[in-house]
C-alpha cells in the first residue's frame, strides 16, 4: 500500500498533466481496487503486476513501472524458465514469430492457448502492464511476450495449442528457456544499434540503407553515420533510406547528428516544452550535477513554458544532397518519433511506413525513481512537448507514404517501397 501511494504521489508531484489521457477518477478507482486485492502479503511478481498496471493506466508512454529484470534473472538462476516463444499480433490472431529449442516446429503457426489460457487474452493482459498508445503497447507485447508472460505467472511445463498454416490444430508441451537458452535464442534476434548496407533494385539503381535502432549513445550513432557517408562518397548511391522502425528513442542530441548531413538547418526540435518544476527532480539533477540552474531556482509546483528557437546543426564532415526517406512504424517511439516529425516538417525526408508509436505532441523526459519497499524501478514524465505543427491530437507521425509493416514472401514491403521511392527521384 505504501509503494502504491508513493507511486501515485510521485507521479502527481513531477508530471505536468498526469490525467491528460486517463481521468483522476478512473485512476483513483483503479488504485482503490488494487488496494482491495492486496489484502495479504504479496509475492514480488504478483505486486509488480498490480503496480505496473496502475502506472500504465496513465497512458503517456514514459510513466511506468519497469519489468523487474533483476528478479527475473535471479529466478532463472534458481531454475525458473521462460516461455520459448515470441509472437506477432495480426488481425487473424497471434502468430508465433520466433520459437526456440524443441519448439522450433511451431514457428509460423497461430497460437491460441498457453497453459489453459487464451493466448490473445494473455497478450491483452501483457498490454495492460505497458504504457503508451495502443499501437505501441501491442508491438511491445509482441517483442516482450516471454518476459511479461513470466511476470504474469506463466510457468512450465508449457502446454500450448497451435494451428498450422494448413489449418491443423496441435497440442504440444515445450521445454522452457533457461538463462543460457534465453541468451542463445532471443539474444540472437537482437538488432544491431546501427547498420549500413547497399540495396540494388531491379533497374540496377543502388540505395544506401541506414538502420538506426537506438539514438543512444550519441557518439556511436554519429560515427556510424559518418562512416556510412564516407563510403557513399567513394561509391555513390541514388538515395538513402533511414530505417527507424525498431528505434524506441534515446537522446535529442543524437537527433541533431542524424539530421545534420541531410539539411543545412537551422531547425527546431519541437515547438514548445512545458516543464514541471518539482523537488524530487531538482534533487535528481543536483545529485548528478546536471543543469540548468534556472530549473533549480524556479518554484516547485510551477509549470514553465519554453519556446524553442531554431538551432544550428552540428558540423559534419560528410553530407548527402540526394533523396532521403525515413521508415517508421509503431515501434518508433520517443526521440525517434520526434526525429521523424522534424524531418517531415522541414521536408528533409519523405516518411514511409505506418503511424509511429510515439506522439510528437506528448510527454517525456522521464524522472526515474524506486518504490520504497519493493524496490521496483518506476518512471514519470516531467515535461510535455508540442510538435512543430502545433497539433495536439494524440496521434503519432503519419507517413507521407503509408505502407503496412509486413513481408510478402521474403520481401520487406515497407523497405522495398522506400528504396523504390528514393531510387526513382
Amino acid at each position: 500500500a505504501e509503494d502504491l501511494r508513493h507511486l501515485i504521489e510521485t507521479i502527481e508531484e513531477v508530471h505536468p498533466d498526469p490525467y491528460a489521457y486517463t481521468s483522476r477518477r478512473t485512476i483513483r478507482r483503479m488504485y482503490e481496487a488494487t488496494l482491495t486485492r492486496l489484502n495479504e502479503p504479496a509475492r514480488p511478481r504478483d505486486f509488480f503486476r498490480e503496480a505496473a498496471r496502475l502506472a500504465a493506466a496513465f497512458g503517456d508512454g514514459h510513466t511506468l513501472v519497469a519489468l523487474p529484470h533483476l528478479r527475473m534473472r535471479a529466478a532463472l538462476k534458481n531454475g525458473a524458465t521462460l516461455l520459448p516463444l515470441s509472437v506477432e499480433r495480426r488481425p487473424t490472431g497471434l502468430r508465433i514469430d520466433r520459437a526456440c529449442n524443441d519448439a522450433l516446429d511451431l514457428e509460423g503457426r497461430r497460437l491460441s492457448v498457453v497453459q489453459d489460457r487464451s493466448a490473445e487474452r494473455l497478450h491483452d493482459d501483457i498490454q495492460s502492464l505497458i504504457s503508451g498508445p495502443e499501437r505501441y503497447r501491442s508491438v511491445q507485447a509482441d517483442d516482450q511476450f516471454p518476459y511479461y508472460a513470466w511476470a504474469l505467472g506463466v510457468t512450465d511445463p508449457y502446454h500450448v495449442v497451435t494451428t498450422s498454416p494448413e489449418g491443423t490444430a496441435h497440442r504440444d508441451t515445450v521445454a522452457g528457456l533457461t538463462m543460457l537458452g534465453v541468451g542463445s535464442c532471443f539474444s540472437n534476434a537482437r538488432r544491431p544499434a546501427f547498420q549500413f548496407e547497399r540495396v540494388t533494385d531491379d533497374a540496377g539503381r543502388t540505395v544506401g540503407v541506414m538502420t538506426i535502432n537506438s539514438l543512444a549513445p550519441t557518439e556511436r550513432v554519429r560515427r556510424g553515420i559518418q562512416n556510412a557517408l564516407r563510403s557513399v562518397q567513394g561509391a555513390p548511391v541514388d538515395g538513402i533510406v533511414i530505417d527507424l522502425r525498431y528505434n524506441r528513442g534515446g537522446s535529442t542530441e543524437t537527433v541533431m547528428h542524424v539530421l545534420a548531413p541531410f539539411t543545412d538547418g537551422p531547425i527546431r526540435l519541437t515547438a514548445r516544452k512545458s516543464w514541471k518544476i518539482s523537488d524530487p527532480y531538482k534533487a535528481y539533477l543536483k545529485e548528478r550535477d546536471l543543469g540548468p540552474a534556472a530549473y533549480q531556482r524556479a518554484r516547485s509546483g510551477k509549470v514553465i513554458d519554453i519556446e524553442y528557437d531554431p538551432m544550428p546543426l552540428p558540423d559534419t564532415r560528410f553530407r548527402f544532397s540526394g533523396p532521403v526517406a525515413i521508415l517508421v512504424g509503431p515501434r518508433t517511439f520517443s526521440a525517434a518519433a520526434k526525429l521523424a516529425d522534424i524531418a517531415q516538417y522541414y521536408g528533409i525526408a519523405t516518411i514511409v511506413g505506418s503511424e509511429t508509436g510515439g506522439r510528437p505532441s506528448g510527454f517525456g523526459e522521464a524522472y526515474p525513481f524506486r518504490l520504497p519497499n519493493s524496490g521496483f524501478r518506476a518512471m514519470a514524465s516531467i515535461a510535455e512537448y508540442t510538435r512543430l505543427n502545433e497539433r495536439q491530437d494524440g496521434r503519432g507521425v503519419i507517413p507521407d507514404v503509408p505502407v503496412p509493416d509486413m513481408h510478402v514472401g521474403t520481401t520487406d514491403v515497407a523497405l522495398a517501397t522506400a528504396v523504390r521511392l528514393v531510387a526513382e527521384r
